[in-house]
């Protein structure tokens, strides 16, 4: 990359998110490095063809920055753009996955489960990537990876899945509007977003960012699940065939989420946060998949299903979620919070319809900044 544009980057994101980060310190691990460039590929191709839709696109480039979390961030000088990938999350995420395709529970349809074997850790949910290498380091048994190769190919396929959702998500923001409408009003600084973490700013404020921070999930979700099944399109699959290979979808980005923890927060504080809270994303999320695939189930599966039948399809693959925290977690108390947590109280869900309704109302005004696209 252009020693200009790296040091944009530097000046967007080092204060608060980390500084660019140089592939080439990876020369001496050719397969980490190819592991990373291949992420940057997919993400970076996938940009390209989206923005093509658009009238006059911006440029916006794709990096990552050195930072040891899950998670991504966006920003904007002059009138470029910048997302910045955490370097720390491609190896989470592979840590992840790899656990979790070592145990023959998890996707059992996936390659040849027979080679494989479950081994428990003490913790699931590691969200830094130093802390994963510690754990590795003092427990060398937490450093698994599947021994059948297409299950091998499994966790780089769910890896990048998880890892486009993050780059689609602040592309979310540039495209919907949301980094030209704050920067506009004056309300932050050009690097705040960070994709999951939630950050206290208080009042309107808070319920604004939580809007943003929908419908950058909606972006997502919408053009993830698009992208992913048309690169399949071609392929002669039955029906159960096309719903197995769509549930990875489903499984790498809300294992992306679920990652996190799905404790529910204080509905008297929710008002205040930048972003909404994980669970609640969660159900909007799948609340959006399943809106979709009840209007297009024939262009994704090649046949009508009805509501009933997605809503049972969309469960199976939250089960398949479960499963794979469970096979490699063993802190029972932690993993509880998990599907559990679905069962929002009446406070949470009307809190969703409050953010939405905050953020509708100031719409307009965003959509001033929304790049137009070339169909409309």
């Amino acid at each position: 990359m252009d020693k200009k544009i790296q040091e944009s980057f530097n000046r967007i994101f080092a204060k608060q998110n980390g500084s660019f980060y140089d592939l080439n310190r990876l020369n001496g691990m050719p397969d980490i490095k190819a592991s990373f460039q291949q992420v940057l590929t997919v993400c970076e191709d996938y940009i390209k063809e989206l923005l093509a839709q658009y009238e006059n696109p911006p440029k916006v480039y794709i990096a990552f920055i050195d930072n040891p979390l899950l998670g991504a961030a966006v920003g904007k000088e002059g009138e470029e753009y910048f997302i910045g990938l955490y370097n720390g999350s491609i190896m989470i995420l592979q840590g992840l996955f790899g656990r979790m395709l070592c145990s023959p529970k998890v996707l059992p349809l996936l390659g040849d489960v027979s080679k494989e074997e479950a081994q428990k850790i003490n913790n699931p949910y590691i969200i830094n990537a130093v802390v994963l290498f510690d754990t590795i380091h003092n427990y060398p048994e937490h450093e698994r990876f599947p021994k059948d190769e297409d299950r091998r190919d499994g966790v780089i396929l769910l890896s990048h899945l998880a890892m486009q959702f993050l780059a689609l998500h602040e592309l979310g923001h540039i495209v919907r509007g949301h980094i030209d409408y704050r920067l506009n009003n004056g309300q932050s600084t050009p690097h705040e977003d960070s994709t999951i973490h939630m950050v206290k700013i208080g009042g309107q404020s808070g319920l604004l960012s939580q809007g943003m921070e929908f419908d950058a999930d909606f972006f997502a979700t919408h053009n993830g699940m698009a992208f992913y099944s048309n690169s399949f399109k071609g392929l002669e699959l039955p029906l159960d065939g096309r719903m197995r290979v769509m549930g990875l979808w489903v499984f790498a980005v809300c294992s992306l989420f679920r990652v996190f923890g799905l404790i529910p927060n204080d509905a008297v504080q929710l008002d205040d946060y930048s972003h909404p809270p994980v669970g609640m994303r969660m159900y909007v999320l799948l609340s959006t998949y399943a809106n979709r695939l009840q209007e297009e189930s024939e262009i994704f599966f090649g046949k009508r299903l009805s509501k009933e039948e997605i809503s049972k399809y969309i469960k199976n693959c939250l089960l398949d979620v479960e499963t794979g925290f469970r096979e490699i977690g063993d802190d029972e108390e932690t993993l509880e919070t998990g599907f559990n947590s679905f069962n929002f109280d009446a406070q949470h869900l009307s809190h969703s319809h409050k953010v939405m309704k905050s953020f509708n109302n100031i719409r307009p005004e965003i959509e001033v900044f929304m790049l137009k696209s070339i169909n409309s």
